[in-house]
């Protein structure tokens, strides 16, 4: 196995500059496939802005869209939903999406650390696994506050990658590749941290919730978790035995075809209230 960084690092360097990747595609289906084990995790993300009908909500990283037409569904036609991406790639799959729904929504290319958006124009804003992928949060969240109304509401989801757990036939080398993970640093601002970074922005009555999304087909973990790109840097890094590795990928293709495999990650949600300001 060649020298490879982690697939986590690599999507976080093809979503910090879609345009520039050399299959924003994938990106995109990436996002498309991990719908299916975000949906719990959303809803409640929704609940923590309290929304209704009729406001100005902002998506930040909207990514390629498929939140936009679930907020535009809650706010009514009389409501406003823009979404904010880096990414005028994605922002034209969302574009596309959007249209075959006819919702009211305005999509914008901006920096998460620069909105081009006016002060306290929005009554709620949120984020979606967008920390995790830049260096500096605290001026993300800064920014989210900014353009939120007094009073009104910010809500941050990112998943935590100390929480995967794997089931599998192989559990001794399991944990050593879960373990050579962690090593990695391989996520910036894990979910644990969000409810800190809230409280140092001033936020008000803050709330989190942790959601755990479980994934049965080795395939779609493998995507979401980059299993095998984490397996090959294990070997590499001199952590795992290639003839360990080649145990390991066995025994899991092997428990997939048996319909025992399982991953699971977490991810954190965090809700909080903006203050009274001057």
């Amino acid at each position: 196995m060649s020298m490879l960084q982690s697939g986590a690092a690599a999507l976080r360097r093809g979503f910090a500059a879609v345009d520039a990747d050399a299959d924003p595609a994938a990106l995109v289906a990436f996002l498309d496939e991990a719908q299916a084990m975000a949906r719990e995790y959303k809803q409640r993300s929704y609940d923590l802005m309290r929304l209704g009908p009729g406001q100005r909500v902002l998506d930040m990283g909207c990514g390629a869209g498929d939140d936009l037409v679930r907020l535009a569904e809650r706010m009514g036609a009389g409501g406003r939903v823009v979404g904010v991406d880096p990414s005028r790639v994605m922002l034209e799959h969302a574009r596309r999406r959007v249209a075959q729904a006819a919702a009211p929504v305005e999509l914008v290319c901006g920096s998460a650390y620069a909105l081009a958006l006016p002060d306290r124009a929005f009554d709620a804003a949120r984020a979606d696994r967008v920390l995790h992928f830049l260096a500096e949060p605290e001026r993300v969240i800064a920014e989210l506050v900014r353009v939120v109304r007094d009073r009104g509401r910010v809500v941050v989801s990112e998943p935590d990658h100390d929480t995967i757990v794997l089931d599998t036939s192989e559990p001794a080398l399991t944990a050593r590749l879960l373990e050579h993970r962690r090593r990695q640093g391989h996520i910036l601002t894990p979910g644990r941290r969000l409810r800190r970074l809230f409280a140092d922005a001033a936020l008000g009555e803050i709330e989190v919730v942790a959601l755990t999304g479980v994934a049965t087909s080795f395939a779609v973990a493998d995507r979401l978790l980059s299993l095998t790109p984490s397996l090959r840097t294990a070997v590499d890094a001199g952590a795992i035995g290639l003839a360990d590795a080649l145990r390991w990928r066995t025994a899991v293709t092997r428990d997939d075809e048996d319909g025992r495999f399982l991953a699971a990650m977490t991810v954190f949600t965090a809700g909080g209230t903006c203050p009274e300001r001057a």
